[in-house]
This record gives structure tokens, sequence and C-alpha cells, in this order.
């Protein structure tokens, strides 16, 4: 069975000034396109993302992505 790719991703951002200021990637995958699900939080002032970066990805190649840009961001 192959792995589940996104085939969507929407990355929502805060309003106002909400005390958790955390951004949300989500993304719909080929084994199910209409629903969205929740792959993970960033501050948004802390790290930034593209929905394109994440089309044609594992699951785990998303959180990959993440992951390698938190460790840079904390390294710079």
């Amino acid at each position: 069975m192959n792995t589940p790719r996104i085939v969507r991703c929407v990355i929502t951002h805060p309003r106002g000034r909400a005390l958790d200021m955390s951004s949300t990637v989500s993304a719909s995958f080929d084994n199910d396109p209409v629903t969205l699900v929740k792959l993970f939080d960033f501050y948004h002032d802390e790290l930034s993302f593209s929905e394109g970066e994440f089309i044609g990805k594992t699951r785990a190649e998303a959180g990959q992505i993440r992951l390698a840009r938190d460790v840079a961001y904390l390294q710079s």
C-alpha cells in the first residue's frame, strides 16, 4: 500500500491580538482529498512555510520539513 501524499495544503495565521499567536499547517491527502488534517502549529514570527513546499509530500516528510526549519532557526 502506498503512503498517502499531500494534495492540498492550507496555512492559517492568527488574527488580532490572540494570546496564542501560532499559525497552523493543515493538509488533505490523496486517499481523502476532502478532509483537512492538522499537521502542526508554528510561531510565524520564528518560522515560515509556503503551501507549495508540502504538495506531494507524505505526513512524515512534512514533519521533517518542519523539524529542519526549527533546527535551523534555533541554531541561528
